[in-house]
């Protein structure tokens, strides 16, 4: 089939058009602000940041206000990994603002939550470092401390109730009363008639 030098350049055109509308709407639809600034924060976290991902959200006070730009080891410190948020420029932080590892539902996913900061303080520029928060492992792993510390508490005081002297104890009163209500029972019925 020969297409005529018209035909070539119309179908050209729609090839084109059609391109750029799918990839506008692909743009659009991953909700991607290409031309967008954002301003720059980093964070050193020390623990584990399994099922943290480049562009998984970053909110503050549960509201989303930027993702997670990059992540790669500390060149200073192994030990750490340094993360970079690109935030929204309106967002606003004070000092005080930390940058806590939150779990996203059962997926094992991870975004970040900032958290705190006084009203009062000075804003923190773009380019800060944000000081870490404690994660919500880190609390429930010092929660689950204090609750083993209580539990080995009560443990030790139910051993001593149940101690060799107080099982002697509890027997020798259990085997009075058991005589004193017999004791009792003999009474009644040696005294019935007396009695009515």
């Amino acid at each position: 089939m020969n297409l005529s030098r018209a035909q070539k350049v119309r179908l050209g055109a729609f090839v084109v058009s059609g391109l750029t509308l799918f990839g506008g709407a692909v743009v659009s639809l991953a909700g991607l602000k290409v031309w967008e600034r954002r301003d720059l924060y980093t964070v050193r976290f020390t623990e584990d940041v399994g099922g943290l991902e480049p562009s998984a959200s970053v909110r503050y006070h549960g509201l989303r206000v930027g993702r997670v730009e990059n992540l790669e080891v500390a060149a200073d410190d192994p030990s750490a990994i340094e993360v970079t948020l690109a935030l929204s420029p309106k967002t606003v932080l004070r000092e005080g603002t930390k940058a806590t590892l939150d779990a996203s539902g059962l997926t094992g996913l991870k975004t970040i939550n900032l958290t705190g900061g006084d009203p009062r303080g000075a804003i923190v520029p773009p380019g800060s470092r944000l000081p870490p928060g404690q994660s919500f492992v880190d609390r429930i792993t010092g929660e689950a401390e204090a609750i083993g510390v209580k539990i080995e508490i009560v443990a030790n005081q139910l051993a001593a109730w149940t101690s060799e002297e107080n099982r002697t104890r509890v027997e020798k009163l259990v085997e009075s009363t058991t005589s004193l209500s017999k004791e009792i029972e003999l009474f009644l019925a040696t005294n019935r008639q007396p009695v009515k």
